[in-house]
């Protein structure tokens, strides 16, 4: 079958990575204790092939599978001095998202979201009020990396484009896809959250994404 790797790129100029800024400045919060609870095993099976070694709970919770998890979950300022629209965890792709953030996302009713609550103590252990955790509920099926542009550079090799597959995306605005450690956003989304002026917030448009091939999940 021959593939029009354009017009694939042509589609795919209106889906995004969601992704932080990684400003020094930006509050990074860490957990207070370890995940240690069982991950469920269908949700370990959705994940697939992606071998995680010791992250299915971080998944879990990305994924917004609350089975067996204590919640609200306990973060501990960690460094930076900045409390953003986004804040770190210390973990890629999973964030804590302040009250302004959410009301965004349900005044333009967009989908394939939810959040769960969080307990946020400074350094002195005081209590830090108006954010939640951020889940994507939202699917997709698996990225076709054999329709990237394979690049080679004088120190790696690496894909150029995410090719998602449109007959598998259940149509949310937030998703996730099974060998992509990342969330994917809709145009309309990345307009209403810069529009909002949220801080700590970034998109990377995904026809011009690169990823070394050494960190794509086989």
């Amino acid at each position: 079958m021959n593939i029009n790797l354009q017009s694939i790129d042509m589609e795919l100029n209106d889906y995004y990575n969601f992704d932080e800024k990684l400003l020094g400045v930006t509050v990074q919060v860490h957990p207070t204790q370890e995940w240690d609870w069982p991950c469920p095993p269908d949700t370990r099976a959705w994940i697939g092939e992606i071998e995680l070694k010791g992250l299915y709970p971080l998944y879990q919770l990305l994924m917004g599978d609350y089975r067996g998890i204590p919640l609200p979950l306990e973060f501990r300022h960690e460094c930076g001095k900045r409390y953003d629209d986004v804040i770190r965890t210390g973990f890629c792709f999973f964030y804590l998202i302040s009250d302004r953030f959410r009301e965004v996302l349900e005044k333009n009713h967009f989908t394939g979201w939810k959040c769960f609550p969080v307990r946020i103590l400074t350094k002195k252990g005081e209590e830090v009020h108006g954010y939640q955790g951020l889940s994507v509920t939202g699917r997709a099926g698996i990225i076709h990396w054999e329709r990237s542009e394979v690049i080679q550079d004088e120190y790696s090799s690496y894909y150029r484009g995410i090719h998602l597959d449109r007959e598998e995306w259940d149509g949310s605005d937030f998703f996730l896809a099974k060998n992509y450690w990342g969330t994917f956003v809709t145009k309309r989304v990345k307009e209403a959250l810069l529009e909002a002026k949220l801080t700590n917030v970034e998109f990377n448009e995904v026809s011009k994404t690169k990823k070394t091939k050494k960190d794509v999940p086989k």
